[in-house]
């Protein structure tokens, strides 16, 4: 097992605390979530894993994004990777939820960036990172300049989430080739809008201290398991943020506070304020409505597939796909003829109405029928004179219901 020095933080409750505010978690009703850490490690129960708390500040929460099965693509276990690569990476996952409008997905990602391993580590903690390509003809935002950790691998604590094979301590290197790590991949030509407006965004003057400084603000981390994408986002009780209600908005120091840890160094709070031009999308509901239109449909890995329009024909049983011919339904049994109907040969007659006769309702409930000559069938049960052959009739077996076509 890759070697782990013994925290020199994170042992008290009131440091544990700490931890779980960062991550947005009360203190009463998740008290269990995080423990002390100690060398040697030993045996972690179901669901527990090291969790470095570096990579809370750099936007990673619990349960963890299915976005970062990135992880499995690169055979990477999320300790291999150093706080500036998890920085990175939630980055660009605010940038498309957020501002290009698109879910991220991998395949994109390593459109942009390429995983390298670190020539001054000797453990495979910290090994490895994201650098962005070289080789790009369509630009990304830039990056941050800070983003250094000192020995950021002695800050950890024991977490429990929802059990993930990528959570496991790696006992070596990413289980992946070396030479499919700079491999680039090829985008459909489905991503063409997506780099152009990724480009109008950069040129436009968008970067990455932007970005950062948003996912702050808003209070996501975007390397966690939310209910609805960063454009979607409502507001202060929004299911999305890691700390919601009144009072949970940051001020300007306090987020100035919080970038300045990430970056490791001084930077200007005056660029932190957007671009002229550069709107969040949960901002502007119809700049958002718009820019959805024109962008395609992606999830973590790719383009997502589609699921073709599907009609209702009316005054038919079958549902009917644009391009495709309907399907017409096998047919049922034939019904049996009328003749050998088992049903009453008729319905008993209404009383007609005579002068001084008892009431309409009475002579109902004295006949016991459950028709009449003026409303027809009525919610009484039929008179006792046919309930036999009513409950006696052999039903007719419908056919199958009308089939939908089959996809393609």
């Amino acid at each position: 097992m890759a070697f782990l020095a013994h925290p020199r933080r994170f042992q008290t409750e009131e440091e544990l605390s700490t931890v779980r505010r960062l991550l947005g978690w009360s203190a009463q009703e998740t008290a269990w979530g995080i423990r002390a850490g100690s060398v040697p490690l030993g045996n972690l129960r179901a669901g527990e894993f090291v969790l470095f708390v570096s990579h809370i500040s750099t936007g990673l929460g619990l349960p963890i994004s299915s976005f970062l099965l990135l992880l499995e693509d690169f055979g990477l276990q999320l300790q291999h990777l150093t706080p500036h690569s998890i920085l990175l990476t939630a980055i660009f996952v605010h940038l498309c939820e957020m501002f290009v409008g698109v879910r991220p997905c991998v395949l994109l990602f390593r459109h942009f960036f390429q995983l390298v391993m670190s020539g001054k580590s000797k453990d495979e903690v910290g090994a490895y990172y994201f650098q962005t390509r070289s080789d790009l003809r369509s630009p990304y935002i830039p990056r941050l300049n800070g983003g250094k950790w000192e020995e950021w691998c002695k800050e950890w604590v024991i977490a429990t989430t929802e059990a993930n094979e990528r959570l496991v301590m790696p006992t070596e290197g990413p289980a992946s080739d070396h030479l499919s790590w700079r491999t680039k991949p090829t985008l459909p030509p489905d991503f063409d809008s997506v780099l152009g407006k990724i480009r109008s965004l950069a040129e436009s003057g968008l970067t990455s201290l932007h970005v950062l400084g948003d996912f702050l603000k808003h209070r996501i981390a975007p390397l966690k398991q939310r209910p609805r994408p960063a454009w979607s986002f409502t507001g202060l009780n929004d299911y999305s943020r890691t700390h919601r209600g009144e009072g949970s908005d940051l001020t300007q120091e306090a987020l100035e506070v919080l970038v300045r840890a990430v970056m490791g160094e001084v930077f200007v709070p005056e660029h932190l304020i957007l671009p002229q031009g550069v709107v969040p999308l949960c901002e502007d509901s119809r700049l958002r409505t718009a820019v959805l239109a024109t962008l395609p449909t992606l999830d973590d890995g790719g383009l997502a597939a589609r699921q073709p329009e599907v009609t209702r024909t009316v005054g038919s049983g079958s549902l009917v796909r644009p391009g495709i011919k309907p399907c017409r339904a096998p047919p049922g049994p034939a019904p049996l003829p009328r003749a050998s109907r088992p049903w009453p040969a008729a319905l008993p007659r209404a009383v007609p109405a005579r002068l001084g006769a008892a009431p309409a309702r009475r002579r109902e409930k004295q006949a016991g029928a459950g028709y009449t000559g003026v409303t027809g069938p009525q919610s009484r049960s039929p008179p006792r004179s046919v309930r036999g052959p009513l409950r006696a009739r052999a039903r007719v077996a419908p056919g199958p219901p009308a089939l939908a076509c089959p996809p393609g």
